[in-house]
């Protein structure tokens, strides 16, 4: 970002405080209103056009209490720790409310990490104006170190990923989800949900495989599925001398 200040935190008190308050102007946890609770028939804040929607305080409010406040599991978050046996969140929730922003150093940690004035402790770091683009749950922070980034992508870059399943086995998998008013649809629909949530497909390669663009490899041996009714399906003819092999 242009004019904001240097990530060089180590030494210089004024340069900490510098940092947090320049960057306390775009992030923040602050919840518009903390105790908010959904109005029955309010609707779903997400399922709107954000370019006709008017942009209030109000929704963002309701965007920010439906998808940008931490909920700990067991599955997800609670780790315990390997000295003391204590089971913690390892995205450090809950956290202490403060009235202003800050640059911490937290405890077993080797760089500083930028802390937004929050009235939330459950609330994660938000800009108002990509939380009302998105529509989704984000997590911005400022750098505070040029080395911990490289740390962090040094990290994701190595990460070794889970095999990957076979189709029938994903398929065992949703057969007990399936609807029986619709099964085709609904198998073909939870399939596809399920390849996305494991990031089997990368969002380059399904946009090429839509657009009926070349890829140089693929990870799937693509077969188009017509899921509409048979009558709307369209048929094809084969012809074999001057035999009719198939439908008009």
């Amino acid at each position: 970002m242009d004019g904001a200040p240097s990530v060089d935190l180590e030494n210089e008190h004024t340069r900490k405080e510098e940092f947090a308050r320049i960057w306390g102007y775009h992030v923040t946890a602050f919840n518009p209103e903390p105790a908010r609770v959904q109005q029955q028939g309010e609707g779903n804040p997400l399922a709107v056009n954000p370019s006709q929607h008017p942009l209030t305080f109000q929704w963002l409010s309701q965007i920010l209490n439906r998808c940008q406040r931490h909920h700990c599991s067991e599955t997800y978050c609670l780790r315990k720790k390997k000295d003391s046996g204590e089971v913690a969140c390892r995205f450090f929730f809950p956290r202490d409310t403060r009235d202003t922003a800050d640059v911490v150093q937290r405890q077993g940690q080797s760089y500083f990490s930028f802390e937004a004035a929050r009235n939330d402790s459950l609330m994660n770091h938000y800009n108002r104006c990509l939380s009302l683009g998105w529509l989704a749950n984000i997590d911005i922070s400022p750098c505070t170190s040029l080395q911990a980034v490289i740390k962090y992508a040094a990290k994701y870059c190595s990460k070794m990923e889970k095999r990957t399943e076979s189709y029938a086995s994903l398929g065992q998998q949703i057969l007990p989800y399936v609807s029986h008013q619709n099964p085709l649809l609904s198998f073909a629909s939870r399939l596809m949900n399920k390849l996305l949530a494991e990031r089997d497909f990368s969002s380059q390669e399904i946009r090429h495989v839509l657009l009926n663009c070349e890829l140089q490899e693929g990870t799937r041996v693509v077969r188009a599925v017509d899921c509409r009714p048979y009558e709307q399906q369209g048929r094809s003819l084969r012809f074999q001398g001057d035999h009719d092999d198939g439908e008009n």
